[in-house]
C-alpha cells in the first residue's frame, strides 16, 4: 500500500512549484479523501497567503470533522480578519 508524503514534504514539494497555490487549493477542493483534503488545507496555512483564506472557509463545510479542523487551524494560521 503506497502511503501519501507527510505535509511537511509535501509543503517543501508545494513551495518548488510554481503553481502550488493552484494545485493545492485544487487538492482541498477535489481530493477524494479526508486525508487528501486535510494536509492541503494544512499545506494552505503553511503557505500563508491571505488568498486562501476563501478556500478554507468553504473547507469549514467540509463533509469529515478532519477536514473541518484542518481548515479552521488553516485560518488561524494565515490570520486574515475576513475569517
Amino acid at each position: 500500500m503506497a502511503t501519501s508524503p507527510s505535509v511537511p514534504d509535501q509543503f517543501e514539494e508545494a513551495e518548488q512549484s510554481p503553481n502550488a497555490f493552484d494545485e493545492v487549493t485544487h487538492r482541498l477542493l477535489t481530493g477524494e479523501s479526508t486525508l487528501d483534503r486535510s494536509d492541503a488545507a494544512r499545506e494552505l496555512g503553511m503557505l500563508g497567503r491571505s488568498e486562501a483564506a476563501a478556500y478554507l472557509i468553504a473547507a469549514l463545510y467540509d463533509s469529515s470533522v478532519e477536514g473541518r479542523k484542518a481548515a479552521a487551524q488553516s485560518l488561524g494560521m494565515i490570520g486574515d480578519t475576513d475569517a
